[in-house]
């Protein structure tokens, strides 16, 4: 009885912990209403401490440029932000993140299905970035 009072006062103490449930947050699209005009909102910087591939560098630059003209400057915004902060790969990718259960009717912007030519290879062969960016 001992020990399963122990247990469950040691598991209480794990759930009740910030560091188990830290998790990296990606800002969802905000409604267009509430996203500035003006492009250099677009102007997202790549953290310090990330390194993009050469494919999400071009993914990257992709989102960028559209974001600019305007089109869909919030959507982009999400993907922008979850790339320049080193999360394509946690969870389910900037896309899931950014769009899942959200009823998004997202479009890929020009030029990135010329990135997929730069997707890295992993020692046997089979990619290493997510699918779904097409």
């Amino acid at each position: 009885m001992i020990r399963l009072i122990t247990v469950i006062g040691l598991a209480a103490i794990i759930a009740a912990s910030g560091a188990c449930g830290a998790r990296p947050e990606v800002q969802a699209p905000a409604s267009a209403a509430t996203v500035s005009s003006d492009s250099s909102c677009c102007d997202v910087a790549v953290h310090d401490t990330v390194t993009l591939s050469k494919q999400d560098r071009c993914i990257f630059d992709a989102y960028r440029r559209r974001c600019q003209t305007g089109v869909e400057r919030s959507q982009d915004l999400c993907i922008l932000r979850c790339l320049a902060n080193g999360q394509p790969n946690i969870g389910g990718g900037c896309w899931h993140a950014c769009f899942a259960y959200r009823n998004v009717q997202w479009t890929v912007p020009a030029g990135v299905k010329l990135c997929e030519s730069l997707r890295r290879r992993d020692k046997s062969g089979e990619t290493s970035d997510q699918e779904g960016r097409e």
